[in-house]
């Protein structure tokens, strides 16, 4: 061996190197060596560098050399008081995919740190060694939830029936909250060997256990299943009827749209509305012609629900009978026609612009285009259309549509836009006069200048913009004050309007110098922000400590069924209040677990394509909807 030895040494001085690139590298090589030599080396390199790659690196190349006894001589580093150095050598231990790693890793399950045993727990998954099963099943029912799910993923991983044997007796457990967590686990276990008690358990008096019963049994995916999910489809709960048709959907047996499809010609609207709305979820194609005929039922909600599967199920023979619908009695029917319509591809009437560009999930894109769009088919119907959308309960539609009318520009619908101005949303009002601005209504500008100093911050955007439209020296001294704002992006709009008024206060070289220190300011409140993510992950209580503090959020009315799920199913005992205005009341605690799990999931990959799951969909819609700042805090 001892021919080996000048390699090793020019290795172990690349390892000590200044250069980061050269490390993964070096450890890597000398793990291929295999020379007891650089043990000592590695082990320095361990303790004292940071990156994880590098780490992982160094991990494997010690295992590759002394194996167990590297295992053991780290063991002795978990006896450190330092949180940090635990979490270190877990986190670089936890890729290596030995087996020789498994005794290591179970010890650090025991570990008080929450970051340390979630790393074990993605170790011995990633293993995948039968001999771990027993210890993550007694993690499945760790305080710390996130740690749990952790737990599951990696028996799935390991796929040992002594989690499906021990976690199925659980969906009999006489606390409502044990039965659901267990049918969750079962679902991301997926061992057929709980199939019969998944099935028992859909028949839970519990919406969540019958909910993640249905959804456990659509991932294990056994067509056995099919007859007892079929009657889940009229379950009185909206969301197990959903996640029932998601199952039998990727189940993938046709035959499961059958039976609504019988229910369509039933007696009971009740019926006919579940069937509709059912339908389009099981991605069956033969439901295209009777959903057609549903688009003229008696029952204004089966005629919706008709066109909304229709909308899913992605048909494009089906324009015709939904062009026919455009003239529905039904505002409610139309829009849904409208967006079916526009879904398909089909903008052939001006409502499927209007609808996409007042819809609170789909505005935005390709605005302009839609706008010329619309000026040019020149309905005598879009004006109308519109006017019906400044009067639908949701306030972003409200504005969105006083957006639109605006920027068409006709003065029919000023009378419209002023009866607007006493809406009891202020972010609608704001929204109104914004748009008899653009009309040409400079006497707006007084009432928008109230909004500069609207505690809602993306208000004081919108009017900052809006003003700076308008052309009108009168906002300046209101406009120079904005540019104290604590937000950059009030800051920025109010120096693009001075800029606009042509104010010696506002030039280029100004906006970039903001825009310079502000980003720079933006991204050191990131970093910490991430910084008190990773260290609170899974550490979250939504128990407030005191009085609690109530906080005041915008969601669009269309989610508020969806966050309204997302708080049943995950946030028992802390469901949201809504305020006269239609907003949503909820303690500033949970609003801030709501908004840190809402990034922590869309950032996850635990999911299938086909499951991106109803957990990980509401929390992207609403992403991107809740205005996370307050609006008040009482």
């Amino acid at each position: 061996m001892f021919w080996r030895r000048p390699e090793v040494v020019r290795l172990i001085e690349r390892l000590k190197s200044g250069d980061p690139s050269e490390h993964g590298k070096a450890a890597e090589a000398l793990g291929k060596l295999g020379d007891p030599a650089a043990v000592p080396a590695l082990f320095e390199f361990l303790s004292t560098n940071s990156i994880v790659p590098h780490l992982r690196a160094a991990a494997e190349a010690l295992m590759e050399i002394e194996g167990p006894r590297a295992a053991q001589t780290i063991l002795g580093w978990l006896k450190d008081k330092d949180d940090p150095v635990r979490r270190k050598v877990v986190s670089a231990f936890q890729a290596v995919k030995d087996r020789r790693a498994v005794p290591f890793l179970v010890e650090c399950l025991r570990d008080a740190d929450n970051q340390v045993r979630g790393w074990a727990t993605h170790g011995l998954g990633s293993i995948g060694d039968p001999e771990s099963a027993p210890a993550l099943i007694e993690c499945l029912w760790d305080d710390d939830h996130d740690l749990g799910r952790e737990a599951a993923f990696a028996l799935q991983n390991i796929a040992d029936h002594r989690a499906a044997e021990a976690l199925a007796p659980k969906l009999k457990d006489e606390y409502v909250e044990t039965r659901g967590r267990a049918a969750g686990f079962l679902g991301i276990v997926r061992d057929k060997l709980a199939l019969p008690s998944l099935v028992e358990g859909l028949a839970d008096p519990d919406v969540v256990v019958r909910r993640n019963c249905a959804e456990a049994l659509g991932w294990i995916g056994d067509p056995a299943a099919q007859p007892a999910l079929i009657p889940l489809l009229r379950d009185e709960s909206l969301f197990v009827r959903w996640v029932a048709s998601r199952a039998l959907e990727h189940i993938g047996d046709q035959d499961a749209a059958k039976l609504p499809l019988e229910w369509l010609h039933s007696e009971d609207v009740e019926t006919r509305r579940r069937a509709a709305e059912v339908l389009g979820a099981l991605k069956s194609r033969t439901a295209v012609p009777a959903l057609i005929d549903s688009l003229t039922d008696t029952d204004e909600l089966v005629r919706e629900n008709a066109a909304k599967s229709l909308e899913q199920l992605e048909d494009k023979s089906a324009i015709p009978g939904l062009r026919r619908s455009l003239s529905d009695g039904s505002f409610r029917v139309r829009r849904s026609v409208a967006r079916a319509l526009a879904s398909l591809g089909d903008w052939s009437s001006p409502l499927a612009f209007i609808e996409t560009l007042c819809d609170p999930i789909m505005s935005g894109e390709n605005r302009a285009d839609m706008l010329a769009e619309i000026k040019r088919l020149r309905s005598p119907g879009t004006i109308p259309w519109l006017l019906e959308y400044l009067g639908d309960p949701d306030w972003n539609v409200r504005c969105n549509a006083a957006d639109v009318l605006g920027e068409l520009g006709d003065q029919s619908a000023v009378p419209a836009l002023e009866r607007l101005l006493s809406d009891r949303d202020g972010f609608v009002r704001c929204h109104a006069a914004a748009a008899l601005v653009e009309m040409g209504r400079k006497d707006m500008v007084p009432f928008l200048l109230g909004f500069l100093k609207d505690k809602f911050y993306v208000a004081r955007c919108f009017a900052a913009e809006a003003i700076g439209k308008a052309g009108d020296r009168r906002a300046v001294p209101t406009l120079i004050e904005c540019l104290n704002d604590e937000y950059f992006d009030v800051r920025n709009f109010a120096a693009q309007a001075l800029l606009k008024l042509q104010d010696p206060r506002a030039t280029e070289d100004f906006i970039a110098r903001l825009k310079g220190e502000t980003d720079r300011k933006r991204a050191a409140v990131f970093r910490a922000d991430q910084d008190r993510r990773k260290a609170t992950y899974r550490s979250r209580t939504i128990a407030p400590a005191g009085e609690p503090v109530y906080i005041v959020a915008k969601v669009p009315l269309r989610l508020l069924p969806l966050l309204q799920e997302v708080f049943l199913m995950y946030y028992r005992g802390h469901q949201p209040d809504i305020s006269p205005d239609g907003d949503l009341v909820m303690e500033e605690d949970v609003m801030q677990r709501l908004v840190e799990d809402i990034t922590d999931e869309m950032l996850s990959n635990f999911h299938e394509p086909w499951e991106t799951d109803h957990r990980a969909r509401s929390f992207e819609a609403l992403s991107f909807k809740i205005i996370p700042p307050a609006l008040g805090r009482t």
